[in-house]
C-alpha cells in the first residue's frame, strides 16, 4: 500500500491529482515551480518530463526532526491538522499507537528529506538550525 513511502506522501497522493498538476504544468509552462512541503513533492517528481523552470522545494520543517521530539516526549499526533481529511480508522489508529506511528514516519520521512532535494533546483526550510541539519545530511545548499 504504501511502498516504502511516508503515510503523507501515501495519503496525500493520487494518480488524479498527479494528471492535474502535469497538466496544469504543461498549460501555464512557469518559469518558477514552487512546491510547498514535502508531501507535494512527488507531483514534481513523477512527470513524465522534467519542467522547463526552475524547482524549488519549500520543505517548511524537517519534519523528521519533529516527530523523534515528538516521540521522544511521547506527545503529539504524528497526522497534525492533516489528519483531519484521513479515514476514522487511520485516526484512531494515531490516538491508539503514536509512538510506533512517530517512529514509522519519522524513518520513512528522514529518506524522503534525503533524496527529494536531488530533485529541485533550491531547497529551502524555516529554520536555520533545521536548514544547517539537513544541509549536513545531504550535503546541498539549504535556505
Amino acid at each position: 500500500m504504501l511502498g516504502g513511502r511516508p503515510l503523507q506522501d501515501a495519503f496525500f497522493g493520487s494518480r488524479s491529482a498527479h494528471d492535474t498538476v502535469s497538466k496544469t504544468i504543461d498549460a501555464f509552462d512557469p518559469d518558477t515551480i514552487l512546491v510547498d512541503m514535502l508531501r507535494m513533492a512527488q507531483f514534481v517528481e513523477k512527470l513524465p518530463r522534467r519542467p522547463r523552470g526552475r524547482l524549488v522545494l519549500d520543505m517548511d520543517d524537517v519534519l523528521s526532526l519533529r516527530y523523534a521530539r515528538m516521540r521522544e516526549a511521547g506527545t503529539g499526533n504524528v497526522l497534525g491538522a492533516f489528519g483531519e481529511r484521513l479515514p476514522k480508522a487511520v485516526r484512531i489508529a494515531a490516538d491508539v499507537v503514536p509512538k510506533a506511528l512517530l517512529g514509522f514516519e519519522e524513518r520513512r520521512m528522514r529518506i524522503r528529506e534525503r533524496e527529494a532535494p536531488r530533485n529541485f533546483d533550491a531547497t529551502m526550510v524555516v529554520s536555520p538550525l533545521e536548514a544547517d541539519h539537513l544541509r549536513t545530511q545531504i550535503g546541498r545548499p539549504i535556505s
